[in-house]
């Protein structure tokens, strides 16, 4: 088994006909425009989706275990039941985590176990680290606005 792929986004939807919709898909830097005073743990909107290859080796997986780390400490254990086996050449997984309790700025990472009956039977560190840090749009910067001056403004 590998992972095909790990996204990380603000939100997943299940769409008609075995689509996904991913929005505000995250980057391996976030910045957080905040405006004013923020309190922690910080509401996050979090959603992963993991596609990961099957590979002919005998295994069926029934079960996910995702730890998510903030600063390497582990402040969510994440432990799902797969549905049945499918003749689907690869194992998707849509988890929409809303909200999330951000601790506070700092590095997200994810680790990532495949169970078969209780085995560990594929297992990955970190495929996407999140660097999550905070500005003050009140300071200026991120998402300022500077109005254009127009052509009759210059007289």
């Amino acid at each position: 088994m590998k992972i095909l792929d790990f996204i990380a986004a603000e939100d997943i939807r299940i769409e008609i006909g075995n689509k996904h919709s991913l929005i505000g898909i995250y980057s391996e830097k976030v910045v957080l425009p905040i405006q004013g005073n923020i309190t922690w743990p910080f509401p996050l909107r979090l959603a992963v989706f993991i596609r990961i290859s099957k590979e002919q080796d005998g295994n069926l997986v029934d079960c996910l275990n995702l730890e998510i780390l903030h600063n390497g400490k582990l402040i969510v254990p994440v432990k799902a039941p797969l549905g049945p086996p499918t003749e689907s050449p690869s194992i998707i997984i849509a988890a929409n985590m809303n909200p999330f309790p951000l601790p506070g700025p700092g590095i997200l990472d994810f680790n990532l176990q495949l169970l078969s009956r209780g085995t560990i039977v594929f297992s990955q560190h970190g495929p996407f680290p999140i660097d999550i840090s905070v500005q003050n749009i009140a300071q200026g910067g991120l998402y300022s606005y500077k109005p254009a001056i127009s052509s009759s403004d210059q007289t």
